[in-house]
């Protein structure tokens, strides 16, 4: 195709094209082109090289030399440099948003003879997606506010328990202990009453610590995941009269502040085993593989709960909430034993 049939076609095409040399000089643009650039540049100027633009920025704002944008990739090593996002800048400053494909001319023996570049507005699509990740931060940064707030009224009520009742009800079973040992001495009547007061207060104490443990996990904090997930397990066999057993691995190591997430996933997962599954069996095992860290949650299924499944749908949503924010996947996969996989790169446990 010679050059005047080619610029030509150029000059026809619905879209912002250009044109250079073996030498990156500019040999032909069309009027889309012009108007994407802000400029009319001259043509086979050694000043003006391989792009017609004032200057050229990358998706996140820092300058490209000309000599190192895309036509100038396509005429140094015969490769194509397809939809590349870049923002031309004019004179004035103001910049235009463009999806670049640059692609070689080669003659009749395959020699790169030239470049043709097709530039593509898309200001607009921009805008659109910028405020779609804007607004997608700005829902991620709720959902994790919705979180803590949620841990913080959790801890809170756990301290309450743990300190406030618990140190009131220890003050009860001494004033109940030395009442006994006052009545008793005397032979009194009610020295066996204020015994079983001592003593039922007694088991209200630990009633209440048990309890405390369950609303939160004060021990993940100071002995790991680990420790606080032998503490649900054995809670889950004795609420619930299933068998809950975790296959620990040393290997498996989470952030710090990831912990309670995974606690909290593990917790749901559990809870929607026994209540839409009528789960009797459930293991928790904890492991390492190809560079990730994981969960497994595997549970039989005795029957299906119908009535439930509208909950499971929440549950799920918790599940897949609270990964996000710890970057961690989720799978689910059904069968005779259902399990729900959880996992986390590596690194993520060791950057933290």
């Amino acid at each position: 195709m010679s050059d005047e049939i080619l610029q030509a076609c150029i000059a026809n095409l619905p879209t912002a094209a250009y044109t250079c040399d073996s030498n990156g000089l500019l040999t032909g643009y069309n009027a889309h082109a012009v108007n994407l650039w802000g400029r009319s540049p001259r043509l086979n100027s050694k000043k003006q090289r391989y792009c017609g633009s004032y200057q050229i920025l990358t998706a996140d704002g820092s300058p490209i030399l000309h000599e190192h944008s895309c036509m100038a990739q396509v005429l140094n090593t015969g490769a194509e440099c397809l939809g590349k996002e870049l923002i031309y800048q004019w004179e004035d400053r103001r910049q235009i948003w463009a999806l670049v494909d640059a692609s070689p001319i080669r003659d009749p023996l395959g020699r790169v003879i030239g470049g043709i570049g097709l530039m593509r507005e898309i200001g607009a699509q921009k805008q659109n997606q910028l405020k779609l990740e804007k607004e997608l931060m700005d829902y991620r940064r709720t959902e994790l506010l919705i979180h803590e707030s949620h841990e913080e009224e959790q801890r809170l009520a756990m301290h309450f328990l743990h300190e406030d009742v618990g140190q009131r009800l220890t003050g009860i079973a001494l004033m109940a202990g030395v009442l006994h040992k006052a009545l008793a001495k005397e032979h009194h009547h009610l020295a066996k009453k204020a015994a079983e007061v001592s003593k039922l207060t007694g088991s209200c104490i630990a009633a209440a610590s048990d309890l405390a443990k369950g609303i939160y996990p004060l021990n993940i904090e100071v002995d790991g995941l680990p420790v606080a997930l032998e503490f649900l397990a054995q809670r889950a066999e004795s609420l619930f009269k299933i068998s809950c057993t975790l296959l620990r691995c040393d290997s498996c190591q989470c952030a710090p502040d990831h912990a309670i997430h995974i606690y909290r996933i593990i917790q749901i997962a559990i809870l929607e085993a026994i209540q839409n599954h009528a789960a009797g069996t459930v293991v928790i095992e904890l492991g390492s593989a190809n560079g990730r860290h994981f969960v497994r949650i595997t549970h039989d299924i005795q029957k299906q709960t119908f009535k439930a499944l509208p909950n499971a749908c929440a549950e799920i949503d918790l599940l897949n909430s609270r990964a996000r924010l710890i970057g961690a996947s989720i799978e689910i996969h059904g069968g005779q034993a259902r399990h729900i996989l959880l996992s986390w790169p590596a690194t993520v446990a060791r950057n933290h």
